[in-house]
This record gives structure tokens, sequence and C-alpha cells, in this order.
């Protein structure tokens, strides 16, 4: 449609924030109608950022902490990651989808659930990969049955493969008040979403995440979650990644690799 094309040629002038809204705009319009995505529409929605880093544009709320979508380069090699060390072919699980980036290299006929609190991130990854189950809520919600907090009496099936790129910075919200910070013991959100990624691997079953790289250094305030999580697992290696990886911001990252025991 030429609506969609004016709105496509404008795009190398609109800062990102724009554009996010532009697609937000589109998203909104084409589910009140109840119509379906082309080639072209889904093209242009898979630009779309998610509001970490861009608070200097104008974006606002929670998102700006920990919406960064991962580059296809770090996706590329933490999937290569996990072939190396064994990953089966299984279920598998991303606990923060976002637009789905990681999804892009799960195997044709793996079973895939993604977790997604953006609704725009989630109806693009629902669009983008229609045979993924992609559900908008947080990931800490698994461990609820309405407010009864289930700690570690869940019935949720177990995963091989629990990948992606966790929120960063303190474990907060509603769920973490309501027992899940305690219970777990996690005071920031990659620690959290390893620990519980962990809970829902079955045994051998692999975690590969996107983390700060001050995850991997010694801090008195964490060495108690980390020793919980090495009790868990049997296999641990990281890899690096190069400053400026993430555009929108300097935080030093590296991949990590978890085997469960």
């Amino acid at each position: 449609s030429n609506h969609s094309k004016n709105r496509m040629g404008k795009e190398k002038k609109q800062t990102k924030l724009e554009l996010n809204k532009s697609i937000e705009k589109l998203i909104e319009e084409k589910d009140q109608k109840g119509s379906s995505f082309n080639e072209e529409e889904k093209n242009y929605i898979r630009q779309y950022t998610g509001s970490g880093g861009l608070i200097k544009e104008g974006a606002v709320g929670r998102g700006v902490l920990y919406e960064y979508y991962t580059p296809d380069v770090v996706v590329q090699k933490m999937w290569g990651m996990a072939f190396k060390y064994g990953y089966d072919g299984g279920s598998i699980l991303e606990p923060s989808v976002g637009t789905g980036n990681f999804l892009k290299y799960a195997p044709k006929d793996a079973i895939v659930f993604g977790f997604e609190t953006n609704h725009y991130s989630a109806r693009i990854a629902q669009i983008l990969y229609p045979n993924a189950h992609i559900h908008e809520k947080a990931f800490e919600s698994l461990f609820f049955a309405g407010n009864i907090h289930l700690k570690d009496d869940f019935d949720h099936p177990l995963y091989s493969l629990v990948i992606g790129n966790p929120p960063y910075g303190d474990f907060t919200g509603k769920y973490a008040g309501m027992g899940e910070k305690k219970w777990t013991g996690a005071t920031e959100y990659d620690q959290y979403f390893i620990l519980r990624g962990l809970d829902l691997l079955k045994k051998g079953g692999l975690l590969v995440f996107v983390v700060p790289s001050s995850f991997l250094s010694y801090n008195v305030k964490s060495a108690k979650v980390k020793e919980k999580i090495a009790s868990k697992v049997d296999l641990m290696d990281a890899y690096r990644l190069p400053i400026r990886t993430f555009d929108t911001t300097d935080i030093g990252t590296d991949i990590l690799l978890l085997r469960k025991k």
C-alpha cells in the first residue's frame, strides 16, 4: 500500500524513537482491522528496537533501562555455542523475547516459548514467528498461580535450551515483591533470569545468556547468588564481547553458557 510505502520511504531521516513510534502505529492500525502483515511490512516492523538507551531521543518508561535488542552477530555466536555444547534440538525458552531476534535461528521443528512484557515487541515476535508460543506477560508469572507463589512447586514442562538477553538492573516489580526476590535470593534481573532459567531446564539442558560483565567479576553482594547458580550447573563457559557491541550503551557484556546438573 502507498500508505506504508510513504511511511517506509521516510525512515532514513527518522530517529530510532520516531521509527519505533511509527511501527507501533502500524501495528495498532492493522490489529484493529484484524488484517495480516505482508513481507514488506514484516521487514519494516523488524526494525523495532525497544527503548533501551533512547532517553536522549525522548524515550520514557521502564524500557529505557532494559530494552536492548541483541545484534544478529551476537545471536549467531550464542546459537553456535549452544550447538557446540550439545543442544539437542529440544524445546526452547526465550524468557524476555523482545521482537524475537533469538528465534530466527531456532530449528524449524523445535517447540519455542517466549515471554515479553512490551506489547509491541510481543506482537512483532508473534507476527514474525507465528509457530512460536509468545506470551505477553512477565517471565516471573510462571512461578505464580494467580497470587499464590508456587516457589519450586511449579508445574511447567522443562526445556532443552534457555537462550536470550535478560533484562539488567535491580530485580523489582510485582512478582519480586510477591516472594520471588526472597525465594531466589536474586538482587539483579540477570541473576534472577539465570536462576529461574536453570530451574526450567531439564538435566543436561543449556542456558546461554548475554549478561553484564559485572556478573562474572567478583562482588561481595552477589557472591551468595553466584554460589547458588554454580551449585546448579556442571559446565560453564564465557565469552567476553567487544565494547560497543550494543550501539546504544557502553556497558560491557559477556556470553555466559551453563549446563544444568
